[in-house]
């Protein structure tokens, strides 16, 4: 399918980055949040290569839709799902997300908001999204995923890792992005206050990937009152 879509060489990496998750089981870790999926609907916010569909469809869910605003991926996801009848893919922005109010039982956002340059209007949206004791699962970039790919990456430009530092030191102090650089990091707390604002509880916030003093990565799992 690769060669069928032509997808440029940073894309093929990725998806074997993510089938690789897959086989580590990286991505059932991330069911243990969800529960019974049984007739579920269920909103994948960035699906890119529609790997997180694959475990999805494991469970028998009502409907998943899978959006993003890359064409290429896109298409590629809906080669693979177009004729699914369970499966809907869509382009559309994270932060204007073209659904009813409270309609989804389950929304996953894996490691989207780093690059989405209103991330306050897209958590907003998603959980305008999501139906009364829905989940939404967000996967986020720490801080030290920058300085460790400034340090010890060596296939990574050294100044958009240090761009996108700058941008999320910037990002938490004044609450707006860099627009050379909308790659930033979150931080537990504030998400974790930008999720009860929206009427969210905190179910829990998973650190993983440790380097040095910190760690590199952390998933929040929220539920609707």
């Amino acid at each position: 399918m690769h060669k069928e879509l032509k997808l440029s060489q940073d894309k093929i990496n990725y998806i074997n980055y993510v089938e690789d998750e897959l086989a580590k089981g990286k991505y059932e870790k991330m069911l243990s949040y969800f529960g019974d999926l049984d007739g579920k609907t269920i909103l994948d916010v960035g699906c890119g290569p529609g790997i997180l569909i694959d475990v999805l469809l494991k469970q028998s869910p009502k409907l998943i839709v899978a959006l993003d605003i890359d064409t290429e991926w896109l298409n590629y996801t809906n080669k693979k799902y177009g004729n699914n009848k369970n499966v809907i893919v869509i382009r559309a922005n994270a932060e204007h997300l073209p659904f009813k109010y409270a309609y989804f039982d389950l929304i996953s956002c894996k490691v989207v908001l780093p690059y989405v340059p209103d991330e306050t209007m897209a958590i907003n949206g998603m959980c305008a999204c999501l139906a009364r004791g829905g989940v939404i699962f967000l996967g986020l970039h720490c801080m030290w995923y920058y300085i460790y790919l400034i340090f010890r990456r060596k296939d990574m430009s050294k100044l958009y890792a240090t761009l996108s530092l700058l941008s999320g030191v910037i990002h938490q102090i004044i609450g707006k992005k860099m627009i050379v650089s909308p790659d930033t990091y979150q931080t537990p707390s504030k998400l974790k206050k930008a999720l009860e604002k929206q009427d969210m509880r905190i179910i829990k916030i998973y650190k993983f990937d440790r380097w040095f003093w910190g760690y590199n990565l952390f998933d929040v799992v929220a539920k609707k009152r």
